[in-house]
C-alpha cells in the first residue's frame, strides 16, 4: 500500500514511479474543511478542498494509468461519502438537511442491498485514445 498527499504532484509523480503494475486503485482522499453555509465560507477553502477532492483525483489516476493499463484486469475505486451524492441531496427526502454535512436521523437505515449512486462501478478505458 502507498500512502500520498493528493494535492502534492512531486509526491504523487515519486509514489507512481515505484508501481511497474497496478490492479486496483483506491482514491480515498476527502476532506471538509469547513462546515459553515457556502456564503460563509471563503475562497481558499473552497480551492483546498477542491484541490483534494477533485483535482488530486484526477492527478493521482492520470499518474498511475500507465501501470493498470499493464494490468489484465485495472479496476479504479473512487470512494465517496453520502454526503457527495447528488442523488441523496435532490431527491423528495434527502438524507441531508440544508446547509449541513451531517445526515438527518431518519429511523431506519439504508439497506445494505441498495447501493449509493457513488458506488457504482465504471469501466475505464485501459488503452490510450490518443
Amino acid at each position: 500500500m502507498l500512502v500520498l498527499d493528493v494535492s502534492d504532484p512531486e509526491g504523487i509523480a515519486q509514489a507512481a514511479a515505484q508501481v511497474d503494475r497496478l490492479d486496483v486503485l483506491v482514491n480515498n482522499a476527502g476532506v471538509s474543511l469547513s462546515l459553515d453555509p457556502p456564503a460563509g465560507t471563503g475562497v481558499e477553502e473552497f480551492r483546498r478542498t477542491y484541490e483534494t477532492n477533485v483535482f488530486g483525483v484526477v492527478a493521482v489516476t492520470n499518474a498511475f494509468l500507465p501501470a493498470l493499463r499493464r494490468s489484465p484486469r485495472p479496476r479504479i475505486v473512487n470512494v465517496s461519502s453520502g454526503t457527495a451524492s447528488l442523488t441523496w441531496s435532490t431527491n423528495p427526502n434527502p438524507q441531508f438537511a440544508p446547509g449541513t454535512a451531517a445526515p438527518r436521523p431518519t429511523g431506519r437505515p439504508r439497506p445494505p442491498s441498495t447501493p449509493s449512486p457513488s458506488c457504482t462501478p465504471r469501466r475505464w478505458p485501459t488503452t490510450a485514445s490518443r
